[in-house]
Parts: C-alpha cells; sequence; structure tokens
C-alpha cells in the first residue's frame, strides 16, 4: 500500500525498524483495492490505480493492475494504536516509511513527508538528522518508538491523508 504515494523516501533508516516476527497483519485475505489521491484545492478523493493486497508469509504484497511484469512491492505494517500503523519497506540499502490509518475497508495513507517540520522533532531526539541534498529532503530515524512519536504528532497536526485505499474481499 506504500507504493502508490511512491513513499518520497522521506523517512528512512538504514536497518529495518520493523521486524517480520514483529509485524502486524491487520488486511486479511486478498482484497482488491481503489486507490484515491486527496485533491486539496477541489477538496475531493481523484481515482488513482487498482491493485490487490496478499499476505505472503512474514509480509504482505502490493499487486498493481497497472505495473505490467514487474515485481509486487513487499511491506510490513506494524501498530502504534488508535487505528494507526507504521508502513515500511525497503532492502538492504534503506528502508522507508509511512503512515497508516485503517477504517473498516479504507486504508488512509498520510504520505507523510519530511518537511520544515522535522528541525522541531530533531531538536527533540526524536529524529537522528535531515539531509537537504537530494530531490526531496530525507529524515533519518533509527528507533521505530521515536517514529511512532512522530508519526502521531503529524497526524494530530494534519489529519488529511494524501490517500486512500478502499478494499473490496
Amino acid at each position: 500500500l506504500l507504493a502508490a504515494l511512491a513513499l518520497c523516501s522521506c523517512y528512512q533508516s538504514k536497518a529495518p525498524l520493523i521486524a517480520a516476527r514483529d509485524a502486524d497483519f491487520p488486511i486479511a485475505g486478498t482484497p482488491r483495492y481503489a486507490f484515491d489521491e486527496w485533491n486539496k484545492s477541489e477538496r475531493r478523493w481523484d481515482s488513482s490505480e487498482t491493485g490487490s493486497v496478499s499476505r505472503e508469509g512474514d509480509h504482505y504484497l502490493q499487486h498493481k493492475d497497472n505495473a505490467g511484469s514487474s515485481a509486487p512491492d513487499s511491506f510490513l505494517v506494524k501498530a502504534i494504536g488508535e487505528g494507526f500503523f507504521i508502513a515500511q519497506e525497503g532492502s538492504d540499502d534503506a528502508y522507508s516509511y509511512d503512515l497508516l490509518r485503517i477504517e473498516g475497508n479504507t486504508v488512509y495513507d498520510y504520505g507523510v513527508a519530511c518537511d520544515s517540520d522535522a528541525k522541531k522533532y530533531m531538536a527533540r531526539g526524536l529524529i537522528d538528522s535531515v539531509d537537504d541534498g537530494g530531490l526531496a529532503p530525507v529524515c533519518t530515524v533509527c528507533d521505530f518508538d521515536r517514529l511512532a512519536q512522530v508519526f502521531r504528532a503529524i497526524a494530530a497536526e494534519h489529519p488529511q491523508p494524501k490517500g486512500r485505499f478502499v478494499l473490496t474481499p
């Protein structure tokens, strides 16, 4: 569910913060999804893509309908309370994170960006570093609990998700 917003590589770690053995699996079966993006100027949801999600052992796979022969995207999720989850995808080089909220058959994706607020979280010791040298800033984190604190604060300050996956069995 992460790949639809491409994660923008905004919150990353060098090592995984969610171990497969500690992951949660709130999505049952192999549902189809319709992904919509929030159109801020029009204040409405716009259709974007369709696909399905499946659990394969200790992780989920996202299969996009328009991906052709591309491999599905692998990800893990871990609950942080009140219907919120942190999603992790990555490889041996870098792991990327995003915030999800699940309400019934809808998974809201916050598309959390490493933005001007990052400095205040870094000052509080919740983010390890901010790299402004690429196309988009990258916030580096090394602790799941601190990342959860940052994401909860961001959700409280910016409650409008950037995307939603509507799941059907």
